[in-house]
């Protein structure tokens, strides 16, 4: 069985942090990318290095990444984790891009 791709949004709070460690052990989701406009390029493990050992090469995406990413994917599952008003909105965006 093929995992489910998962983009997670809103990536340096405490949020996506839980986000991310229950994706990791989960075993029907693939984390395809983790958007963070204010650190694309950084690396995931510098703002959760709770995470390096699950997470050591992935960096943050930026809103046009992601983008790029939900045009490619098939059907992804979405997480947001940023603040509701902002979360709305990109998801909005999002489901359109496709």
């Amino acid at each position: 069985m093929s995992r489910v791709p998962t983009i997670v949004l809103g990536g340096t709070g405490y949020v996506a942090g839980e986000l991310l460690r229950l994706i990791a052990a989960h075993p029907e989701l693939e984390l395809a990318g983790i958007m963070s406009d204010g650190s694309p390029g950084e690396p995931v493990a510098a703002a959760f290095p709770h995470l390096a050992s699950v997470y050591a090469d992935l960096t943050f995406k930026s809103q046009q990444q992601i983008e790029e990413l939900m045009r490619r994917e098939r059907s992804p599952a979405i997480l947001a984790a940023a603040p509701h008003g902002v979360s709305a909105a990109l998801i909005d965006k999002l489901l359109n891009v496709a």
